[in-house]
């Protein structure tokens, strides 16, 4: 029988792993990957990425993969992300 191992892990932690190119995020501590979203998934993200842009409301519109860190057991991956320019987010730098 198959043994699942579960690691949690902090925010801080997590920020330390190596750059990969499958979507990754840290949730409640533990890591959660997922597969490359679909196309049409893509065309939903463009277009929304696209209107929050022409809405002209200030601030920065981004795509994933960005780390967004909620907190030391949550940094998430949104697909698409608007930013006040006085935000409270806390966008993972390197």
């Amino acid at each position: 029988m198959a043994q699942i191992t579960q690691t949690r892990m902090s925010a801080t932690e997590y920020l330390k792993l190596p750059e990969t190119k499958t979507p990754t995020q840290l949730i409640d501590g533990e890591i959660i990957v997922s597969p490359a979203p679909e196309i049409p998934h893509q065309d939903v993200v463009f277009t929304a990425a696209r209107l929050l842009d022409s809405l002209q409301l200030g601030g920065k519109v981004r795509i994933s993969p960005i780390d967004l860190w909620l907190d030391e057991e949550n940094v998430v991956q949104p697909d698409v992300l608007w930013m006040a320019n006085d935000s409270w987010c806390k966008v993972a730098e390197d």
